[in-house]
């Protein structure tokens, strides 16, 4: 069985996805530039830890 989105439902995905980068961003923007890096950091460490466990 082959299921697919309408037109209207890619729409509202793609609406959906931008919202949630932009509300990323906003959160983001309570940080300066090193405590950025800092976060990229630890959540690259994290990444890596539970693919190992995947």
């Amino acid at each position: 069985m082959l299921v697919a989105l309408t037109n209207a439902g890619i729409s509202r995905v793609e609406e959906a996805c931008r919202a949630h980068v932009a509300k990323g961003f906003t959160f983001l923007e309570a940080l300066n530039a090193k405590e950025r890096v800092a976060l990229a950091d630890l959540l690259r460490k994290l990444l890596v830890s539970l693919e190992g466990k995947a």
